[in-house]
């Protein structure tokens, strides 16, 4: 089973991080962290993944350094990860 968690705002970091800790316990499911990029400034993106032991993201839409775009964009960006 593979469960995508979607983070991009403070708040959804921290609770990303407990899940996808337990879920890496568990050898059927694998677990995949997208990160939509809203947050691009350090402090309010990356030093919480530092923080909560939580790896690089497997999928980065660059949603905020998109934004004339954004919804064409991250459409395109979910087609990346779907097939993976």
């Amino acid at each position: 089973m593979k469960i995508i968690s979607i983070v991009g705002a403070r708040p959804n970091f921290m609770k990303v991080a407990p899940l996808h800790r337990a879920f890496k316990q568990i050898n059927t499911i694998q677990s995949k962290i997208i990160h939509t990029g809203q947050h691009f400034d350090r402090a309010m993106s990356s030093i919480f993944f530092e923080d909560l032991a939580l790896p690089e993201p497997d999928y980065f839409l660059e949603y905020a350094n998109r934004f004339a775009h954004r919804r064409n964009y991250c459409g395109k960006g979910w087609q990346r990860f779907c097939k993976a």
